[in-house]
């Protein structure tokens, strides 16, 4: 069997703890063996030193200040946290008890129990750290926060959350959250936090609306997640929440303007096919049965516009008067040559010269549209003077100032007038 001395003297080897003990000024009467598992030092290499050099200057007046109540108090023992100089130049946090002993004959000093708990104070700050950074984030965080308990009343909620819905914290707390929810989507909210709180899911993720306290609407993203204790059991959720009304309206914006496009690509495809025209009126057969002019049903399923004007035949039907201040009653026969063929048209020259613009299909030089100035006009052709030197064979579309004609250029000369250009004869494309 071990003997006392060697029972105690492997305690003391082994320990984890050190312990020490202290003179009432402080210096060391004598160090266990652990001390140099913990501090680096030979227990000989402590006795005589004074305990309050190697003690960090910051914590030096509250360990003297506990170390001398010790001493005054006989009956007192006192724990302080500390950092202390290890051999190797670093500090490390003991965590010491002291206790007086000085009445003790066999002992005759302040014994000081310590133990390192460096890596432990590390642990709790880092953690110290962390909760600060999150309650930060959570009273100050630009997004809605809340933490809701299983019974899926509110908790705690942060300012944002609050601004959201015009309540203070104080109406929130103790209110369940499908009250604050929109009556439509309470299910779909309910469903998803079950599957939360009873551990089927740690997150989920939900669109919804929240009643605000002026009883308006207000369309959020919802992330959740739940926080356990040890034992798995669902302490909390906690909510992050957005406010996306912007982006749900700029969303029904892009829905209505989709279902515009389509609705004009329908009615571009109804022009597309086949119309039925009245051949005498030339009125059109709307959807709906009835008789509708071309240009009212255009206009209806197309973006395209008229502008309306009048022909000279049509002018000269309804309106002589007009017809003869504008053209005049010379004739003149107008010879023209194309491909090698004679072709002869009775054509009016005009008493007063009328603007009017083609588009040009030429070939290579694609299709443009030039200004020109309708000096003759017959029912097979016409002749205008244009500063453009348009070839032959070009293909005209009337723009404006004329009845609808295509034409194409048959012969082009040099206007002999002040104003100078070209005189082009066209001959009309029968439809």
């Amino acid at each position: 069997m071990y003997s006392k001395r060697e029972f105690f003297h492997a305690l003391v080897q082994n320990s984890s703890d050190f312990f020490t003990i202290l003179s009432i000024d402080g210096t060391v009467l004598y160090a266990s063996p652990s001390v140099d598992r913990a501090l680096g030092y030979d227990q000989n290499e402590l006795i005589g030193r004074n305990i309050f050099e190697m003690i960090h200057s910051y914590d030096l007046q509250r360990v003297r200040n506990a170390f001398y109540e010790v001493v005054k108090h006989r009956d007192l023992a006192l724990s302080a946290d500390f950092r202390f100089l290890h051999k190797d130049g670093s500090w490390r946090v003991l965590d010491a008890t002291g206790s007086n002993q000085l009445d003790n004959p066999l002992i005759a000093g302040i014994v000081v129990n310590s133990r390192d708990v460096t890596e432990r104070k590390q642990i709790e700050e880092k953690l110290r750290q962390s909760e600060e950074r999150f309650r930060r984030i959570f009273e100050d965080g630009p997004l809605g926060m809340i933490i809701v308990a299983p019974n899926y009343r509110l908790v705690k909620a942060n300012k944002a959350f609050c601004k959201m819905l015009g309540y203070t914290e104080e109406e929130l707390v103790g209110r369940s959250i499908q009250e604050l929810t929109h009556r439509d989507d309470r299910k779909k909210s309910a469903d998803a936090s079950e599957l939360a709180f009873t551990g089927e899911t740690s997150l989920f993720h939900l669109e919804k609306r929240y009643i605000k306290k002026n009883q308006e609407s207000l369309w959020v993203e919802l992330n959740a997640v739940t926080v356990h204790d040890q034992e798995g059991k669902v302490l909390y959720a906690l909510g992050m929440v957005e406010d996306i009304s912007e982006r749900k309206v700029a969303d029904r914006e892009k829905e209505q303007l989709i279902f515009q496009l389509m609705e004009a690509l329908a009615k571009i495809k109804t022009l597309r096919g086949l119309i039925p025209i009245c051949a005498w009126c030339k009125k059109i057969r709307d959807d709906t049965g009835y008789w509708t002019r071309v240009e009212t049903y255009i206009r209806e399923h197309s973006d395209a516009s008229f502008t309306h004007c009048i022909c000279p035949t049509c002018l000269n039907k309804e309106d002589p008067v007009a017809y003869h201040d504008i053209f005049g009653d010379e004739k003149k026969t107008q010879v023209y040559q194309s491909k090698g063929e004679h072709r002869h048209s009775e054509r009016l020259r005009l008493r007063k010269p009328v603007n009017c613009a083609f588009k040009v299909d030429s070939g290579d030089s694609g299709k443009i549209i030039i200004n020109a100035i309708l000096e003759e006009i017959g029912d097979t052709g016409m002749c205008v003077r244009t500063d453009m030197s348009l070839e032959d064979d070009s293909l005209l579309f009337s723009s404006s100032g004329i009845e609808d004609k295509i034409g194409v250029v048959r012969w082009r000369k040099t206007a002999a007038t002040e104003e100078g250009g070209y005189l082009v004869g066209i001959q009309f494309v029968k439809d």
